[in-house]
Formats: C-alpha cells, sequence, structure tokens
C-alpha cells in the first residue's frame, strides 16, 4: 500500500513539474488609465513542493510576490501596485499580481519586462479632443515561460536533467484585453467573452513569432445635466439593513463592519468643477461582491452607463489599502450642479467639499457602531489629497462633513 500512494505521489510530481498558466488582463477605462492583472497558475501539489524547496511558509511567498511586485513597479514607473495576493481556486494555487496604470508608456515597461511589446493608441477628435477609441498592439518574436511568470526563485524550469520528456503539460499563456466601447473584428484564434477579448498559446507554439491586435471605437454620449440631486444616496446603502428588525439590523452591521464601504473621491479643477468617482471599497473576504455592488448601482441609477464610466482606484480604509471599483464622471460637474448632499464651496485656501448626509432613522435603544459608513476624499488642484472617514454614528447626527484643501506651504 505505501508503495502505492509513493508511486501516486511520483506520478503526481512529474505530470505538474513544470507546468504554469500564466494570465496578462489588460482594462483600460475610457480616460486612458487602466489595470494590468498579471496571474501565474500552478498545480497545488507543485506549489506546495516549491514552498518546501525553498524552506518557506504561505506567508514568506506571499511577501516574497509582493517584493517581486514593488521592484516591478518602481523599474517601470507609472504603476501603483493595487492587489498582491496567492489564491487557492480549486486544485490550483493563483499567484496575483494587480497594478494600476496612467498612462500607456507605464504598461508597455511592463510589458516588456515579460518579453511582450505592446502598443496601447488612445485616439481622440481633432478639436474637442475627446476619447473617440483605442488601438492595442502585443507583439513577440518568442516567448519565454520563465520570464512570462517573473516569480523569481520560486519558477522551476519544466524540463530538467532526466526528467522524462512529454510527461509534463504544455505551459500556456492568456492574453485578455478589454476595452471601453464597441470592440471591432477579433482575429480567428481569439473569443469573446463577459466585454474582453481572449487570445491563447501554449508552449509548443513559443518559439513562434506572435502578434495581437483590437481597436474599439466609443459611442458618441450627451451627458445628461445633473440637476439638484445627487445619483448617490447613503440612505439607500443602509435601508436594506434598516428595513429589518433592530436586532436583526445590529447582527447585520456587526457581521458587515466594514467589510464594504462606499466612496465618494471628488477631483477638483481650478475651476471648482467636480470629477466624481461613485465607487466600493471591500475587503479581501466581499472583494468579489464588488462587481455585484457596482451593478446593482447601475440598476438603482440608471443615467450611470449616460454620465459614468466603469473605474477603479486604491483608497485607505483605517490604514488598510483596498480597491475600490465603480464609475466616473465622464464630464466634470460645475459646482452649482451640485446642489444635494455634495458641495463645492469656496475657502480661503481655495475650495472645499462638504456632504451633509440624510438623517438616519436609528432604531430607538439601538447604538449605531462605530464602523466606517463611507468615505469621503478630496483631491485639489495641484495634487493635494485629504478624506475623512464617516461612521455609522455620524450618519445618525446627519450634520455636515467638509473637507477643506490643505494649506498652501509658503
Amino acid at each position: 500500500m505505501k508503495r502505492m500512494l509513493l508511486i501516486g505521489l511520483l506520478l503526481t510530481m512529474l505530470l505538474t513539474a513544470g507546468c504554469y498558466d500564466v494570465e496578462l488582463r489588460v482594462q483600460v477605462f475610457e480616460n486612458g488609465q487602466g489595470s494590468i492583472d498579471h496571474t501565474v497558475i500552478l498545480a497545488k501539489a507543485m506549489y506546495q513542493m516549491r514552498l518546501a524547496a525553498k524552506e518557506l511558509t504561505d506567508q514568506k511567498a506571499l511577501a516574497s510576490l509582493r517584493s517581486l511586485a514593488a521592484t516591478d513597479a518602481a523599474a517601470t514607473g507609472g504603476l501603483q501596485i493595487a492587489e498582491v495576493k496567492i489564491a487557492n481556486v480549486g486544485g490550483n494555487v493563483h499567484l496575483v499580481r494587480r497594478f494600476l496604470f496612467d498612462d500607456a508608456q507605464a504598461m508597455n515597461r511592463y510589458f516588456s519586462l515579460l518579453g511582450i511589446q505592446t502598443d496601447l493608441k488612445v485616439k481622440k477628435t481633432f478639436f474637442c479632443r475627446r476619447v473617440k477609441g483605442f488601438d492595442f498592439t502585443a507583439k513577440a518574436a518568442t516567448l519565454d515561460i520563465q520570464q512570462l511568470t517573473r516569480i523569481g526563485d520560486f519558477y522551476e524550469a519544466q524540463q530538467q536533467e532526466g526528467a522524462m520528456p512529454g510527461v509534463a503539460s504544455p505551459d500556456h499563456l492568456s492574453l485578455v484585453v478589454a476595452l471601453p466601447g464597441e470592440t471591432g473584428q477579433v482575429e480567428p484564434d481569439t473569443r469573446r467573452e463577459r466585454g474582453a477579448v481572449f487570445w491563447t498559446v501554449s508552449s509548443e507554439q513559443f518559439a513562434q513569432p506572435h502578434s495581437f491586435t483590437l481597436a474599439a471605437k466609443l459611442p458618441k454620449r450627451k451627458p445628461q445635466d445633473v440637476q439638484t440631486q445627487l445619483p448617490f444616496d447613503v440612505g439607500a446603502v443602509l435601508r436594506p439593513a434598516l428595513a429589518a428588525s433592530p436586532d436583526e439590523a445590529v447582527k447585520l452591521l456587526s457581521r458587515l463592519g466594514s467589510r464594504a464601504v462606499p466612496v465618494l473621491h471628488v477631483r477638483l479643477d481650478k475651476q471648482r468643477r467636480a470629477d466624481l468617482a461613485l465607487l466600493w471599497a471591500p475587503d479581501e473576504v466581499l472583494a468579489d461582491a464588488a462587481a455585484y455592488h457596482a451593478q446593482l448601482d447601475a440598476m438603482l441609477f440608471p443615467d450611470l452607463t449616460t454620465n459614468y464610466y466603469r473605474w477603479m482606484e486604491v483608497v485607505t480604509v483605517n490604514d488598510e489599502q483596498r480597491l475600490a471599483t465603480g464609475y466616473r464622471t465622464r464630464k466634470p460637474l460645475k459646482a452649482d450642479q451640485l446642489t444635494g448632499a455634495l458641495r463645492i464651496e469656496k475657502t480661503e485656501s481655495g475650495a472645499a467639499v462638504s456632504f451633509t448626509p440624510p438623517p438616519i432613522n436609528w432604531p430607538a435603544g439601538v447604538e449605531p457602531p462605530d464602523y466606517p459608513a463611507l468615505l469621503l476624499i478630496a483631491t485639489f488642484p495641484g495634487g493635494g489629497q485629504q478624506q475623512r472617514v464617516v461612521t455609522y454614528a455620524q450618519l445618525r447626527q446627519g450634520s455636515k462633513i467638509t473637507v477643506a484643501a490643505p494649506p498652501v506651504s509658503e
């Protein structure tokens, strides 16, 4: 019996040795910024063997992956680390690095580290400089799996000396590109899925030259005028909990804590116009629910798809960095358009953002928890940024919350 178990273990080691699936996912937003998801997938048995060989714990492996991500972000410039994690998915382990980029050059520099030459062109109209479309190109003379994984000493070559050729499964590279707007004709060896285009190649083809192109065109939209009501209601966020009995409401809020925090991020220009982002910032437990919240917002507020585009950014909640996802305005809003809960006010230092939440009818005899209920962020001309964490207790009071521009140093 022990002999059979040993043979099974050896066969597992042979079948999983050196087999990597790499997924490179690029999502571009309408303003030309975007995100890169670099995921390396390997069998759980192989991952455990590499931990044992390197005498690493899961925590040390995660720290090593974070260090690699930080090194690459610093080397390329223009990249911000959004997320680094090691996740167990079925019988596999996913080594995930997610970056946000401000311009296409930063994305291009990161892909060059992987042996792929990319080019993202943002097409704009001649006079008003409105973004009208995107062209994405990726090329490689050859592909190298060690360069594609970019996991440092954690990598193990597939064919070592004495290994049985043809036993291990082939490696794969998948390039997934999501461009805003309507994508044109795609190449025969690609497929569409949930708004993205997938292109996959196996290691048997790595020695060949490869190229991938994709174009997208943005439809013309005329943004609706925002009148007197901000299309985001903190009360609406809390009502599902408070519709139940007081005991159930307290239990639900205590269970959720600060796991999913709504975010209002107001970016002001010199004319006091507001570039507004409406986001959800979940923790690791509820990260998968962020997409659901964004879809729910789109159903509750139909003008989101007209006035806003999909967006994500990194925010800080109680000293913890989180990836917030949601929507951002296509066109800045004038100060006089925001006459509801959110206001832009003049101050001696330039401007301030004030938010007056509607008073919450909290159940009698129940104290609201001291959890973050809302994160209000204001970015001012010149790059200064301030933020306020609003708790449920503060919402109960319904008093005005103000975020002012930092004083200008002489």
